[in-house]
């Protein structure tokens, strides 16, 4: 996540979805997680996130996050919000050509 605005930004809250009834998730979406960073994100600064104790059972899974879901940070774009990405799907292991 990267904090595009000019002003350091003091809490954040994310919604993360995964594998989301709606594409793109909306109010009505379950939400699959939810985090907090009281440390907050500076202007310009980048943070990385990973969680992995949320079940995949598609094969091409979408993962969405929701930075500022109860709009709590002033900001001049509300729009770039919402991340989604969907996996390539995977693809099967190169295997040996037999003559």
């Amino acid at each position: 996540m990267k904090n595009q605005g000019g002003a350091d930004a003091a809490v954040i809250k994310l919604y993360l979805y995964v594998e989301p009834e709606q594409d793109p998730p909306t109010s009505e979406t379950t939400v699959d997680g939810q985090t907090t960073f009281g440390l907050g994100l500076a202007a310009e600064d980048v943070r990385r996130l990973a969680r992995t104790s949320f079940p995949i059972t598609q094969d091409n899974p979408q993962i969405c996050v929701l930075v500022d879901p109860d709009n709590q940070v002033a900001e001049s774009n509300e729009d770039n919000n919402l991340f989604c990405v969907k996996s390539p799907p995977a693809q099967a292991p190169a295997g040996r050509l037999r003559r």
